[in-house]
């Protein structure tokens, strides 16, 4: 009885989690990861935001397909560095190279890692799925807070 309590509780608390939408970590830079880290704001995913840059990104990658805006989605959050070399005819024979750093929402199905055409060499690339996981922290504060409190309800219940 206790138990079938305790997963009953447990299922609730990752539930709500998840009924509020994926919250990513949102940053870009040009420069490197510490540049974007100084500007990252919190973004809560949505299909009109993922469209959008899927939109942008698509002639770099074919696997940022959008979706049916009314579409009912699951998400994932993505941190990706690449390199963007490019030659310029006539001026030099030499590549140069534009760095993109990028932490944001993408839909659960998307290849972000995979499908990046040339001239795009991909540095560093990782999708993960729980709220501000795209941050670089082995373990979320709200994995730790929900651990915390299915730790204290399993106390109250145990000792009543």
């Amino acid at each position: 009885m206790v138990s079938i309590r305790i997963i009953q509780l447990s299922a609730l608390l990752l539930s709500l989690q998840y009924a509020q939408g994926l919250n990513c970590n949102f940053c870009t830079s040009n420069i490197n990861w510490e540049d974007c880290v100084k500007v990252t704001t919190n973004q809560t995913c949505n299909v009109q935001d993922v469209n959008a840059l899927h939109l942008e990104v698509q002639e770099l990658n074919p696997n940022f397909a959008t979706v049916d805006p009314t579409a009912s989605v699951e998400f994932q959050c993505m941190s990706i560095h690449f390199v963007l070399k490019t030659l310029s005819p006539g001026v030099s024979e030499t590549p140069s190279s534009t760095t993109g750093i990028f932490r944001g929402c993408t839909f659960r199905h998307t290849k972000v890692c995979e499908g990046w055409l040339d001239p795009v060499v991909v540095e560093s690339c990782a999708t993960c799925d729980t709220d501000q996981c795209n941050s670089g922290r082995s373990v979320q504060p709200s994995v730790w807070i929900m651990l915390i409190g299915v730790y204290l309800l399993v106390q109250k219940v145990v000792l009543n």
